[in-house]
């Protein structure tokens, strides 16, 4: 009945530090260590005195042990921290069959875990699509599919990998205008693959483009956007987004991205169209004729016209997200999106897609600083306030629905300004971060990423040291060899941390391997040393990279 006791109080302890982080310094977990220690003993001590618990079958049926070991579990789970990384066009076209996979293994050695595969970009696929071209880019490897390589890649590695789309931007200018450099010989329409395909003179509910209030394009803008309130427009924008769940059902999620409007606030789809259907929905404004421009709305009208815009928005995310959750309720879905402060602009009601389970993890870009031609910018007091006040907004906004990983601009900041912004989001209790992007990191920051990662395993390392084994009296060679291994690991997290930063961290490494190995050896030597507890640190040590 005591050893039943122990092992359930340890367990509880042990799932109050889960849910606290499985932060190695958190007092909830030593107690956690402590009292399963205590019941550990205790069944030793009880299977010595009365000879229970021996035979192995019994063992693995007592229910004491059963939880004993759940403990054990929880307590070598590794680091929940996501690393995550949108893996943009310039890394999939730049290469070829293989250059996917390398790229992958790359960012995985500077410990990246989560994958978004950028599939799609300007109107033009990025994989294996029968409702969107093919970038011509992709075009002369005929067999090869760059999503299936990297999903294939990802898990491999344990790596996450989510499809990332950019629903409603059908047109890249910038991207087009390259194409016709490239292939001469080829015609590339102004309004992009889709649009240019999809004009009002044959469709039954007009031009598939969002356009400006005079009925014009945008002019001063690289995107051109499907018409979000079109329903033919949105069901192909769903279908590219079904299409990729269905036909790679190894994915592990979906995201969003240019799921909102334009930056043209009330011009933009002021078409007789869309007034009809605000209209509808507005019955106040039923009998009143089409005002010529947005401008000429009264306030309240001018409310209501972009509650109606962010209405389409939120109805095509709930849409579709329900319909991807109904074939595979563990998909995560999530969505690149504005800060706060530009929500009602873009037309963006992310909170509410949060709250409600349409979307399950945000990627906001929190960019800083906010001028997209800055490169290497020394990161300031001045970012680091942003920074955080800009995440603090958006948990504010999403009441602590779903998850955070905020968004990182790799480029637009020196190296030690990611690493800063890395540790800023794990201080603020986040579970990881997003950087933008793959085609940005260089062996540089890649570099960098890879020293910290290593620095952060020794801590851990050496918390782990610390916290596994309890150091019994009556055995002094045992306990000045645990102290040295603590001192040890604590020298080598000291010495990365003070390294030069221009220093190859390879031998770094290779001490990490070989401090590991001596440990393991003399574990292997010792015996007496094996607990529960220390097999749970030999699996949390082999994924210490």
């Amino acid at each position: 009945e005591r050893l039943r006791l122990e092992t359930k109080a340890a367990l509880r302890w042990a799932k109050k530090a889960q849910r606290a982080g499985n932060d190695e310094h958190s007092d909830e977990l030593d107690d956690a260590f402590k009292r399963g220690e205590e019941a550990y003993k205790y069944s030793k001590k009880v299977e010595k005195k009365h000879g229970l618990l021996v035979d192995e079958k019994s063992l693995a049926q007592s229910d004491a042990r059963r939880s004993y070991g759940e403990v054990a579990q929880l307590l070598s789970e590794e680091s929940k921290e996501i690393r995550a990384c949108w893996l943009d066009r310039r890394s999939i076209v730049s290469g070829g069959p293989g250059k996917v996979r390398e790229k992958i293994e790359e960012l995985n050695k500077a410990g990246i875990n989560q994958i978004y595969f950028e599939s799609d970009n300007g109107g033009y696929a990025l994989h294996n699509s029968t409702v969107l071209k093919k970038n011509p880019d992709l075009e002369k490897w005929n067999d090869w599919d760059p999503l299936q390589e990297a999903i294939d890649a990802a898990h491999a590695r344990g790596m996450k990998i989510e499809a990332w789309s950019k629903a409603f931007a059908v047109c890249n200018r910038v991207l087009d205008d390259q194409f016709r450099q490239k292939y001469p010989d080829r015609k590339f329409p102004a309004e992009g693959p889709v649009l240019s395909e999809h004009k009002a003179i044959n469709e039954n509910y007009g031009d598939w483009a969002l356009r400006m209030a005079d009925g014009s394009l945008p002019q001063r803008t690289t995107d051109l956007f499907i018409d979000p309130a079109n329903p033919k427009a949105r069901e192909f924008a769903q279908n590219v987004i079904l299409e990729l769940s269905q036909n790679y059902r190894d994915l592990d999620g979906f995201q969003y991205d240019y799921i909102r409007y334009p930056f043209h606030n009330e011009q933009m789809g002021f078409t007789e169209n869309n007034w009809k259907q605000f209209q509808t929905r507005f019955q106040r404004y039923s009998e009143m004729q089409k005002p010529d421009h947005p401008s000429k709305m009264s306030g309240q009208m001018l409310r209501d016209w972009n509650e109606w815009k962010v209405s389409q928005i939120d109805c095509f995310v709930q849409d579709t997200s329900t319909k991807l959750l109904l074939k595979n309720p563990n998909f995560d879905i999530s969505a690149a999106v504005y800060p706060s402060d530009l929500k009602q602009t873009v037309r963006q009601e992310w909170g509410r897609w949060l709250k409600n389970g349409w979307v399950k993890t945000l990627n906001p870009m929190t960019y800083v600083p906010h001028d997209v031609h800055s490169k290497n910018a020394e990161f300031t007091s001045e970012f680091a306030n942003k920074f955080r006040s800009d995440i603090r907004e958006i948990q504010k906004e999403s009441g602590g629905a779903g998850k955070l990983l905020p968004g990182i601009a790799v480029a637009r900041v020196n190296p030690g300004g990611v690493i800063k912004q890395i540790e800023i989001a794990q201080r603020m209790g986040l579970p990881g971060e997003t950087l933008f992007a793959s085609s940005v990191l260089d062996s540089g920051r890649l570099k960098e990423l890879e020293a910290y990662n290593a620095k952060t395993a020794f801590s851990e390392f050496a918390s782990l040291l610390s916290s596994v084994w309890s150091v019994p009296e009556k055995d002094p060679s045992s306990r000045l060899q645990h102290q040295r291994f603590i001192r040890d690991a604590k020298n080598l997290a000291r010495c990365l941390a003070d390294r030069n930063q221009e220093k190859d961290d390879g031998d770094a490494r290779q001490q990490l391997e070989a401090f590991k190995s001596e440990i393991n050896f003399w574990l292997d030597q010792n015996p007496h040393e094996k607990t529960a507890w220390t097999d749970a640190f030999r699996k949390r040590l082999s994924k210490i990279r």
